[in-house]
């Protein structure tokens, strides 16, 4: 049996959105994790997002929006897989 080891980390504000994305990622066995972020700031000032596999992040977010949380992530040096 495979075990579970993946960690998500989602950065969306639109909350019924967000709730699809994790709905879709709970039925993957390999998802140990989902980590929901309303923001990009959220997710910058999270000690949890180091242990992020993979990182969804929504393009037009409120405030700081998704390229420039990417630019953020870089100078950070967070090298977790994206997808914007």
């Amino acid at each position: 049996m495979e075990e579970a080891n993946l960690v998500f980390g989602i950065v969306e504000d639109d909350n019924k959105f967000l709730a699809t994305l994790v709905n879709l990622l709970k039925v993957r066995k390999d998802v140990k994790e989902i980590l929901e972020f309303n923001s990009a700031e959220e997710a910058l000032r999270s000690t949890q997002l180091k242990k992020v596999s993979f990182l969804i992040i929504d393009y037009k977010l409120s405030g700081m929006d998704g390229i420039s949380f990417l630019g953020q992530a870089q100078i950070r040096n967070l090298k977790i897989p994206k997808l914007i």
